[in-house]
């Protein structure tokens, strides 16, 4: 009984956060390769504030492959 609910758990959690990295991707996504070379890429010369949000932005990209392609 227990095994059988923790698979339905976990179930649907991967359902969850498979639905969760696709529409991150695709609200991320750039209209154009100009805006997705900007998105990939930290400006360091930036203001401590655009930084923190390059960071995030990369970041996030970096998570979302690794949530898709390698498991």
């Amino acid at each position: 009984m227990i095994d059988k609910i923790g698979a339905t758990i976990t179930g649907i959690s991967a359902i969850a956060t498979l639905f969760l990295a696709i529409s991150g991707i695709y609200l991320w996504w750039p209209k154009n390769k100009l805006l997705l070379k900007q998105r990939l890429k930290i400006n360091m010369s930036a203001s401590t504030k655009r930084k923190v949000w390059d960071f995030h932005a990369v970041g996030d990209s970096m998570r979302h492959y690794f949530f898709l392609f390698l498991p």
